[in-house]
């Protein structure tokens, strides 16, 4: 597998707990929540996904990569 881009989202509405809309979307955070090593580096996280900080997302194996406002 090659590395593939994924275009940035838009800020998103806060809703607790919702924030993928599909079955894969919340499989794919549940997969990043559960293997995460730092609690507060996933906290830090949803709130630059959530105000529209992360930018283009590459995914290639075993790595996930974004550029991030900060």
């Amino acid at each position: 597998m090659t590395a593939r881009g994924f275009p940035a989202f838009p800020p998103a509405k806060r809703r607790p707990g919702h924030f993928a809309r599909t079955w894969w979307g919340r499989a794919w955070i549940k997969a990043m929540e559960d293997s995460a090593l730092d609690e507060q580096q996933l906290r830090q996280g949803r709130k630059y996904a959530y105000t529209g900080y992360v930018g283009s997302i590459t995914v290639s194996p075993g790595r996930l990569a974004a550029t991030v406002r900060d």
